[in-house]
């Protein structure tokens, strides 16, 4: 066993933690996926640098609120998952985080990124599986690229990254000639 894993939280249980962190990212990138408050305890806590929010009814405002602005399209990815039992029924879980985003829709708009870690607290209910009693993040690395987004709806925006990424393969010598169509856009 190497140091640091913790073999008491079954494969079972760590295979559902594992859902329940790719379900809280997917609903943040995608509007109308559910909301990110139902992942929480009723009393859950949320600490970011950007705000503490406690109970999942100022949870699920603080994110509407969020979702509200508009007019951004985000990707989050983690990885480096080590989890410890913290007591029955409770399993400390820390992570790495990556986030990208984009203003949609205005053309020369940076891409940020953040690259940070996370500490939760999760529990298991009996009736909905895990949930998060806290989550904490801390920013590590944070920045911005020159490159610019595509135009259009954050829908479309969306849409367009596949071209962005196959342009940039094909330059490299990865893609076939077939795909030299990709819409690309000018620089201004």
């Amino acid at each position: 066993m190497y140091a640091g894993i913790d073999d008491t939280v079954s494969a079972e249980d760590r295979a559902s933690i594992e859902a329940l962190l790719s379900e809280f990212y997917w609903r943040l990138d995608h509007k109308g996926a559910g909301s990110v408050a139902e992942l929480f305890v009723e009393g859950g806590t949320l600490v970011t640098p950007r705000c503490t929010v406690t109970g999942r009814a100022h949870i699920s405002q603080w994110f509407t609120n969020r979702t509200a602005e508009g007019g951004r399209i985000t990707r989050h990815g983690w990885s480096n998952l080590r989890l410890s039992a913290a007591d029955a029924g409770r399993v400390t879980v820390e992570a790495h985080v990556r986030t990208v985003a984009a203003s949609c829709g205005s053309r020369g708009q940076p891409i940020e990124m953040m690259f940070g870690d996370t500490s939760d607290l999760v529990v298991k209910d009996p009736r909905n599986g895990w949930l998060f009693e806290s989550r904490r993040l801390e920013v590590v690395l944070q920045g911005q690229t020159s490159s610019a987004p595509m135009r259009g709806s954050p829908a479309s925006c969306a849409r367009s990254w596949r071209p962005v990424l196959r342009r940039s393969r094909r330059c490299a010598g990865m893609l076939p000639p077939r795909l030299s169509a990709c819409r690309w856009p000018r620089r201004a």
